[in-house]
């Protein structure tokens, strides 16, 4: 991650605002967006994307707020998918001594972990292409029955020899 804003990067984000919605920039007005992006810990390259993204799709004025959510969003999205890229790495071995349950087997197994969001009717009822929800409806990667397939499916952590 980039340094955080400060008072230039500010002004430089600012004129991006100007540019899209033609407000007047004032003294107040840089000091009120200085502070969300302090307070939302931004970087110039996060609060520009997320105000380009705003306008894309928006005809809204732009809030700090809707900056902060984007870049939220966003740094949530990059987490999971590295969380998502660890994942394709199988794990390893247990121990001597202990042998891996069936459903653990199967993740093990299962190197691209990626394939099995192609599989319909996860653990949590979410279609193919969707990523899992748990009970909160916040999302997980992936459910363990899309992984292996198997309805009912849990990990059981060792099961001795």
């Amino acid at each position: 991650m980039t340094e955080r804003m400060n008072a230039d990067a500010v002004v430089d984000f600012v004129s991006a605002i100007v540019a899209y919605d033609n407000r007047e920039p004032t003294r107040a007005a840089l000091a009120a967006w200085q502070e969300s992006a302090t307070r939302g810990r931004w970087t110039l390259d996060e609060a520009l994307d997320a105000l380009h993204e705003h306008y894309a799709v928006s005809t809204e004025f732009v809030m700090p707020g809707h900056i902060t959510s984007r870049v939220r969003a966003a740094r949530r999205d990059q987490h999971e998918r590295e969380v998502a890229e660890r994942m394709t790495q199988p794990p390893e071995l247990p121990a001597a001594g202990y042998r891996m349950s069936p459903d653990l087997q199967a993740v093990h197994d299962d190197a691209n972990v990626r394939a099995c969001f192609g599989r319909d009717q996860g653990g949590c009822g979410q279609p193919a292409g969707q990523r899992c929800r748990d009970a909160n409806g916040f999302t997980r990667i992936p459910c363990l029955v899309r992984i292996t397939g198997r309805p009912g499916a849990t990990i059981t952590r060792r099961v001795p020899a």
